[in-house]
């Protein structure tokens, strides 16, 4: 009952001070204006509960920016597989950095911070990422003193998974949904 309240209060207000301004207006084409006005406030009024609710929380400037960084991985894929070798080698080191901003937002999305990302690419035929390892603490750590716990152990592609934490579960998978690389071939370190 108090979401609902929460929802509906916000609107009554805004529709109470409404209506004390167009009785305060005297010109007919101001309040038209003012109704225009006040009916655009009224509508985001409303959606913005909606839009929590529904979890879309996320601003459309972080949405850009993803969507920027999809759209340049896709190039550099292009030209590192239907350009000349000095081309490919030019843009593997492009999509190399890409990567890894990308999967640096990854990691701070979950309340991390990325120290180090090596990432091993296959540029022959078409490219393939064959190994990310990833160095990563949390937030305000103090970087004096570097302890190791590895929580996943790849050799040869034959994993040997050692308990993962739940955010390090979901950058794994991030990672493996956007790289379509094989999990056996994902090394996070977690620097305590």
């Amino acid at each position: 009952m108090g979401i609902i309240f929460e929802y509906i209060r916000p609107v009554v207000f805004f529709l109470l001070l409404e209506t004390v301004i167009f009785n305060l207006i005297s010109d007919i084409a101001f309040k038209k204006l003012t109704k225009l006005f006040c009916g655009i406030v009224l509508i985001l009024l409303i959606l913005i509960p909606l839009e929590k609710l529904l979890g879309m929380t996320e601003l459309p400037e972080e949405l850009l920016k993803n969507e920027q960084l999809q759209q340049s991985i896709r190039e550099c894929e292009n030209m590192i597989n239907y350009g000349d070798s000095y081309l490919a080698e030019k843009y593997s080191e492009e999509y190399k950095k890409i990567i890894k901003e990308d999967i640096r937002q990854m990691v701070e999305n979950e309340g991390l911070t990325l120290t180090d990302c090596e990432i091993d690419m296959e540029t022959e035929e078409n490219v393939k990422i064959k190994k990310i390892i990833l160095s990563i603490s949390e937030e305000g750590e103090d970087d004096r003193i570097n302890i190791y716990r590895d929580i996943s152990i790849s050799v040869n592609g034959d994993a040997k998974q050692i308990s993962e934490e739940p955010e390090i579960i979901k950058i794994k998978n991030q990672i493996i949904g956007s790289y379509q690389i094989e999990e056996g071939n994902i090394l996070i370190r977690r620097v305590k």
